[in-house]
């Protein structure tokens, strides 16, 4: 992997983590366009510059985490389910699930037809976190482990689960922004032990720092963007993306 990949690969991992429109299905892709190689490491890299994104989250919502423990015990409750079956699934997700284009291209239509619907039905909701309750919490811990399948989208599964629910868009965004903090810093602190990544090569690192701080600044501003986008309109465009997405991989797949 050189720098220019490296770059390419991070700008889309940082627009695209905090969106409902699954970042593993566009990093998969992107992987293939600039002609990248599924190596350990790349899947490495893959996970990794997810750390980036989390530092946009830290830097946006530290001081309300801080001020806020009753919340921070909420996402624990949220982060155990999907930590549990993580574990259980990810040798399965890995081996089975990460590059199958077809899996990628049905989750991406399947969830993009219920974000439709869903928001027909739960598009004027009004609750907000405070009113979230810990049972409600541990469920959305459980929607969340479905991202397990790449297509779905870890973001996407909890906003529509906390539609369901009846929270307000942009709260149930900001809670999966939030949720992120736990599920994708153990991620990649688990692939980090599995590869060993205090032995790679010094080159190694130097890309994954450099991907890291341009995931950090495009998740930053994906963030501000979306926030403000859902104040003004609902998730049905994104619905629509994925559909359109999706059909795209089954034709060339075809």
């Amino acid at each position: 992997m050189n720098f220019v990949q490296a770059f390419i690969m991070a700008v889309v991992e940082g627009i695209t983590e905090f969106l409902p429109i699954s970042s593993t299905a566009h990093m998969v892709i992107t992987a293939r366009l600039v002609g990248l190689t599924q190596t350990h490491f790349v899947e490495f890299f893959e996970v990794f510059i997810q750390m980036g994104a989390i530092m946009a989250i830290i830097v946006l919502y530290i001081k309300k985490l801080l001020k806020n423990w009753n919340l921070i015990w909420l996402l624990a409750a949220s982060f155990i389910p999907t930590a549990i079956i993580g574990l259980l699934a990810h040798g399965i997700f890995k081996d089975y699930l990460l590059n199958n284009l077809t899996v990628i291209a049905w989750a991406l239509i399947i969830v993009g037809v219920v974000f439709i619907i869903v928001e027909n039905f739960y598009g004027n909701n009004k609750k907000q976190i405070t009113k979230l309750s810990y049972k409600e919490a541990i469920f959305i811990g459980f929607i969340q482990a479905l991202a397990i399948i790449p297509g779905v989208s870890r973001s996407g599964a909890v906003i529509l689960g906390m539609l369901i629910m009846g929270f307000r868009r942009d709260q149930a965004a900001e809670y999966s922004f939030m949720l992120g903090l736990p599920t994708l810093s153990a991620a990649a602190f688990y692939d980090a032990y599995k590869i060993q990544a205090w032995n790679l090569p010094l080159a190694d690192l130097k890309i994954l720092l450099f991907a890291s701080i341009v995931a950090f600044i495009f998740a930053l501003f994906a963030v501000k963007w979306f926030l403000q986008y859902l104040k003004h309109n609902s998730l049905k465009g994104f619905g629509f993306y994925r559909i359109f997405v999706g059909l795209i991989i089954l034709g060339f797949l075809v």
